[in-house]
């Protein structure tokens, strides 16, 4: 998935994310097994303030005259040779998303660190590394008809162009 536009909530006035994608980025159920999807899928995630800002710059392209904490982690990463491969965001519990961060270290092994996707998200725009979400996370969010973190958002497995409400422009209510 791809991470398309920063929004708020028209409800909640929660900032959030929407990922959209198609069938190469929506995998199976624990994110290692290619599954078809649909290339019309939309998925919103809730996010903080912190990362709000981090990914309105990396949209952006914005220079920041200091790094972010973000920023910072990027740099580490990459200053001892580690490289986010993808971030994947797994599980839902309750209303609560949760992700993984797929690192490639110097010596070819792999680590998979648990991570806020809000965070992995972050990490995944600086880094380009690939956004995956488990097929189970979105059937489970389209049976709830809830985006993740409790936001009060329209059903998450929905094509772009209906959360326009009919006024022909893709995510019409969600524009910034």
């Amino acid at each position: 998935m791809k991470v398309s536009t920063l929004s708020v909530d028209p409800i909640s006035n929660l900032p959030v994310v929407l990922l959209t994608g198609g069938a190469a980025a929506l995998v199976g159920a624990d994110c290692s097994e290619d599954d078809d999807g649909d290339d019309g899928e939309v998925l919103p995630v809730a996010i903080g303030l912190g990362e709000v800002s981090a990914i309105a710059a990396e949209l952006g392209c914005i220079e920041l005259e200091r790094p972010t904490t973000h920023r910072l982690m990027a740099a580490l990463l990459e200053r001892t040779g580690a490289q986010v491969e993808e971030i994947c965001i797994h599980a839902l519990s309750g209303a609560t998303l949760y992700a993984h961060i797929h690192l490639r270290l110097v010596d070819g092994s792999s680590v998979v660190q648990d991570s806020r996707p809000s965070d992995a998200l972050v990490l995944a725009l600086l880094s380009g590394a690939d956004i995956q979400v488990s097929r189970r996370v979105l059937e489970q969010l389209g049976a709830a008809g809830v985006g993740g973190h409790g936001c009060a958002l329209p059903p998450a497995l929905v094509d772009p162009d209906e959360l326009g409400e009919g006024d022909g422009e893709p995510f019409g209510k969600w524009k910034m």
